[in-house]
């Protein structure tokens, strides 16, 4: 069973990385000039998002997507695919669980 603090982190972190995508549908219609593609690559219920984007100018995008929308975590490493996209995961690490337990016998 979950720890509640644990549980209630990671419940605001799905929340946020909910926000985020959202937030990356429209930071992309604003920013991509129309033959630029990307995708957003998401686990239900997870914490992190890979987000493809497939452009002559994709590291640039990478760069000022993190600054625009995800200004608060780390910056990715974007790394070319062999399909030509490049990719980068943006998110949360998963909480860590206490591991200290008190007996009393």
């Amino acid at each position: 069973m979950l720890q509640p603090q644990f549980q209630n982190t990671r419940l605001n972190y799905v929340g946020v990385i909910d926000r985020k995508a959202d937030e990356v549908r429209r930071w992309v219609s604003e920013h991509f000039d129309g033959t630029e593609r990307y995708s957003i690559l998401r686990a239900p219920n997870s914490i992190d998002l890979r987000i493809a984007i497939s452009s002559p100018r994709a590291k640039d995008l990478f760069l000022k997507l993190h600054a625009d929308v995800f200004h608060t975590f780390t910056p990715p490493t974007p790394m070319l695919q062999e399909n030509g996209e490049w990719i980068a995961w943006l998110g949360f690490s998963e909480p860590l669980i206490p591991t200290n337990y008190v007996s009393i016998h």
